[in-house]
């Protein structure tokens, strides 16, 4: 029998300047339970870092920090993972709270694509344009995307997918009609 379990994602993109935020709700996750965070975070317009220090996520309860997770690997497109597990607070009741860190206050920070999902689960997720409704992104269980590009026609005309190595063409086509 298959048992569902409690699944966060968040798309949309936050920007945090320097000092800590909370910027999502608290949320109640099921106790003792083993989870993985993963968000991606950025410094726009910074550029040749190999690593965003200064930046972190302190996920507590109302007592006491459960976890401190900073990014790690490699920065794509400006982007770097923040990936890590805990376990849920022993009380069902106790609300977890996600605290965004920017300790560096010359940039202000960018935190996007946050999941909160139980360690043994996969999760796909999807981002489509709010005017043409054509689907534009696609996230994996890995949280890579997957970016699909559309002339103005509205035909397809690229795929790439994100890497550990960078974002590489998967897919490219022109239709040319005279």
């Amino acid at each position: 029998m298959m048992k569902f379990k409690f699944c966060f994602a968040y798309l949309f993109l936050f920007l945090l300047a320097y000092g800590n935020a909370q910027c999502l709700p608290s949320l109640t996750l099921q106790s003792n339970e083993q989870y993985l965070f993963t968000a991606w975070v950025s410094k726009p317009g910074v550029l040749n870092e190999s690593s965003y220090d200064g930046i972190g996520v302190r996920l507590k309860d109302n007592n006491s920090t459960i976890k401190l997770i900073f990014p790690s690997g490699e920065i794509i497109d400006g982007w770097q993972k923040i990936e890590g597990t805990f376990i849920a607070p022993e009380l069902a009741k106790t609300p977890l709270k996600v605290i965004f860190i920017n300790d560096d206050s010359e940039h202000n920070i960018a935190i996007d694509d946050i999941r909160i999902i139980p360690f043994d689960a996969s999760m796909l997720s999807y981002v489509y344009d709010p005017t043409s409704f054509k689907l534009v992104a696609e996230l994996d269980e890995n949280h890579y995307a997957k970016f699909y590009d559309y002339d103005a026609a509205g035909k397809l005309t690229r795929i790439r997918k994100e890497t550990e190595r960078g974002v590489k063409t998967l897919m490219e086509s022109r239709i040319y009609i005279k």
